[in-house]
C-alpha cells in the first residue's frame, strides 16, 4: 500500500480512526489495535534465533472485517547496526511503532507472555531514545494455544480477517490448522490483537477501562510534562 494515498484522521470522541484510500477498499471508520509477541527462541533449519513480531490491525465497524494493515518482525527494541553503520545486524521495534502511530494513529499493542519478560522489554522501550510517541501495552488473557488458533481460524472461515497475500503472516496462516501445537511469533502477535477484539469490542460509548501500561519516552515526557508513565 502506498502511504501517500492514505487519508487518516483520528476521532477522539469515538476513539476511531477514519481511513480513506481512493485506490483500495480501505475506507471507513476503524477500531485500531496492535498485537505484539516479544522475542522468543525460534527453531529454524540449521539452528535457532530470537524473533519477535508485531501486527497493526484495523476493524471496520460497519462490517466487522479486521484488516492486518502492517506487520513487523524484530529481534530487539532498537535497531542494532554494524560498527560502520552500513548494515543492520538486528531489526528493532521502536521505529516501526513510531511509523504506525503516524500512519494509523494507534498506540495500543496487546500482549500475552511471561510478565518478567514483558517487563524487561517495556523498560527497554521506556528508555529508548528512538521512541517518540506514547504507547500502551494492555495485557490480554487466553486459555491456551488452541483457543488462539480457534479464534483465528473462525475469523478466516467467516471472512472477517484480511491479510495481504505474500506477506510472512499470510504464508504462516496458510499452514495453520487445529493440529498446530506451537504458536509462531507472527501467529502469537495476531492472536493477541484478535483476542482483544473478542474480549473488548468497540462500543459507541466508552468501554470499561482496561489495565494498561503507558510507555512514554523521556523525550516525550520532557515536551509533555503532564503525561505519566
Amino acid at each position: 500500500m502506498t502511504p501517500e494515498l492514505l487519508k487518516v484522521i483520528y476521532d477522539p470522541k469515538s476513539d476511531l480512526t477514519l481511513i480513506y484510500n481512493q485506490t483500495s477498499n480501505l475506507r471507513g471508520k476503524y477500531d485500531m489495535r496492535g498485537g505484539v509477541c516479544w522475542p522468543m527462541l525460534v527453531e529454524e533449519s540449521g539452528g535457532a534465533k530470537y524473533e519477535g513480531y508485531a501486527v497493526m490491525c484495523g476493524q471496520n465497524i460497519s462490517d466487522g472485517i479486521i484488516k492486518v494493515l502492517d506487520q513487523h518482525s524484530f529481534a530487539t527494541v532498537d535497531t542494532v547496526f554494524s560498527k560502520n553503520l552500513e548494515k543492520i545486524e538486528r531489526t528493532g521495534l521502536t521505529n516501526w511503532l513510531n511509523d504506525c502511530r503516524v500512519k494509523y494513529k494507534n498506540e495500543r499493542y496487546y500482549w500475552h507472555q511471561n510478565h518478567d519478560l514483558t517487563q524487561r522489554f517495556r523498560l527497554e522501550t521506556v528508555r529508548s531514545k528512538v521512541l517518540d510517541v506514547p504507547v500502551s501495552f494492555p495485557e490480554i488473557q487466553w486459555s491456551n494455544a488452541e483457543d488462539v488458533i480457534h479464534t483465528i481460524l473462525k475469523k478466516i472461515e467467516e471472512g472477517k480477517l484480511q491479510v495481504e497475500a505474500g506477506t510472512p503472516l499470510a504464508e504462516e496462516l496458510a499452514y495453520l490448522s487445529i493440529s498446530t501445537k506451537t504458536l509462531s511469533p507472527a501467529i502469537h502477535a495476531l492472536g493477541c490483537a484478535l483476542a482483544s477484539y473478542e474480549r473488548h469490542p468497540w462500543r459507541a460509548r466508552r468501554q470499561t477501562p482496561e489495565t494498561v501500561t503507558r510507555v512514554i519516552s523521556p523525550e516525550v515526557a520532557r515536551v509533555f510534562p503532564g503525561l505519566k508513565r
